[in-house]
């Protein structure tokens, strides 16, 4: 009976190791990686990016290159369509991201429509969870068929298939059309006090004239001191976020290699501002910095992981990187102003200048943080940020890394257009083996059991 046990838990452990649920999962898993679009001769290629970040223009350390069915200006018609069907009175359509997401290239989108309550909770695929609310909802569209997929899997991914692509439904021409689509466009640009604005561009993109790139950010100095100067925080970059009819209005300015930030809420509960490098929205402990906002002020907090059954978790740091901090409060909350360095080590964020960034809000239950998160803590939606300057990277590259080059280069030669197909059917073949395993070593444990 005892070596009965022992086999089980073994196989069990084994299996769950196999299938990742001890171990933090990466971007790749959840929050997608950056993906990237490109003409071989005549083959729309696509191909990721290592280290999730678009903006590393020699794209090393690409993966999975594979042959696409669906161009930029095609897909943009079948959002189009998705939303004239299902939401005819939405407020906004934005392109987020062409991403490789749970072994699928995809574009995702963000829908933005009142009538829309997707309430939801935020975990990693277990226990703990917490709720969120938004009037928006995300779609993935396959860029190999064309499907519509949902965003309620695991770290915002496609789960299932939402509405079929007919080609039947869509102009001859649009395959051929050129439409560049902007990776992780933004309105949250914090910028460098005394500097003009400036955007970085690349292969064109739909949003090159929009902006006026001659703005210049004020003043050059802030207190801090809880009371939000707006002298002081002109050309700030500024937005609001929401929870549950709770509403923080918030602020950021880079002066002189420090950046600085102003929260105003609707409510004394604690939040917490969770900030990360990545521009992908993706699961909650991919962030890495926290500041603790509450009736002690403005704290150093990091994110951190509790394993696949538990998710994020909030820890105080060792040492504050807080520079200065002040609060003060209002009738019905409170408005904080701290300033901390761009990069703030390990338990911290390390922001660049002309990169990305992604910032996110808890809204606490309670006045002040027990040390536990629980489901009545609320998580807000993702935004996107750019640090320094705004940043205008699109969805279709002329720099074609020589590896996926060389991949269409003959279409007899190894590592063709199936690799991403072959890598997607080895993951399953794992996860086949290891359910084999299980299997088989329970059926003998069994055996063992029945004769004893």
């Amino acid at each position: 009976m005892k070596h009965l046990i022992t086999t089980k838990i073994l196989v069990a452990v084994v299996a769950l190791v196999g299938m990742g649920f001890f171990v933090p999962q990466t971007a790749s898993a959840c929050g997608g990686q950056t993906a990237s679009m490109g003409y071989v001769d005549d083959t729309l290629a696509a191909w990721t990016h290592e280290d999730g970040n678009p903006r590393a223009m020699d794209y090393r350390a690409n993966i999975a290159p594979a042959e696409m069915n669906i161009p930029p200006a095609l897909a943009d018609a079948i959002a189009e369509k998705y939303v004239t069907q299902y939401y005819p009175n939405a407020e906004s359509m934005d392109f987020h991201a062409f991403l490789f997401e749970h072994g699928d290239y995809v574009y995702m989108y963000d829908i933005t429509d009142a009538s829309i309550r997707n309430r939801s909770t935020v975990t990693a695929c277990g226990s703990n969870p917490q709720k969120s609310e938004s009037n928006s909802v995300d779609i993935h569209i396959n860029a190999v068929t064309g499907d519509v997929m949902d965003g309620f899997g695991c770290g915002g991914g496609p789960t299932k298939v939402i509405m079929r692509y007919n080609a039947d439904d869509y102009p001859a021409g649009l395959a051929s059309q050129t439409k560049n689509l902007t990776q992780f466009h933004t309105d949250f640009v914090i910028p460098v006090a005394g500097e003009t604005a400036t955007t970085e561009h690349n292969d064109g993109d739909e949003h090159a004239d929009e902006e006026d790139h001659d703005k210049t950010s004020g003043n050059t100095s802030i207190t801090v001191d809880g009371m939000i100067d707006e002298s002081e925080w002109s050309g700030a970059a500024s937005t609001h976020l929401e929870q549950y009819g709770k509403t923080i209005v918030m602020k950021s300015k880079i002066v002189k290699g420090v950046m600085y930030w102003a929260i105003e809420a609707d409510t004394k509960n604690w939040l917490a501002l969770l900030l990360k490098t990545s521009p992908h929205h993706g699961m909650a402990w991919e962030f890495t910095d926290a500041k603790m906002l509450s009736k002690n002020g403005v704290e150093d907090y990091h994110v951190a992981y509790k394993g696949m059954m538990v998710g994020a978790g909030l820890e105080k740091d060792s040492t504050s990187a807080i520079i200065a901090q002040a609060s003060s409060e209002t009738e019905s909350g409170r408005i904080y102003e701290f300033s901390m360095p761009l990069q703030s080590g390990s338990e911290g964020v390390d922001f660049q200048l002309g990169e990305y960034g992604n910032m996110a809000f808890y809204f606490g239950s309670t006045e002040t943080f027990s040390g536990q998160l629980v489901y009545d803590d609320a998580f807000s939606k993702q935004m996107v940020t750019h640090v320094g300057k705004e940043i205008h990277r699109s969805v279709i590259s002329s720099i074609i890394p020589e590896a996926v080059a060389a991949t269409f280069a003959g279409s007899g030669e190894p590592g063709g257009n199936g690799t991403a197909a072959n890598q997607k059917t080895g993951l399953y073949l794992l996860l086949a083996a290891i359910a084999g395993v299980v299997l088989v070593a329970f059926r003998k444990s069994l055996r063992k059991l029945i004769k004893h």
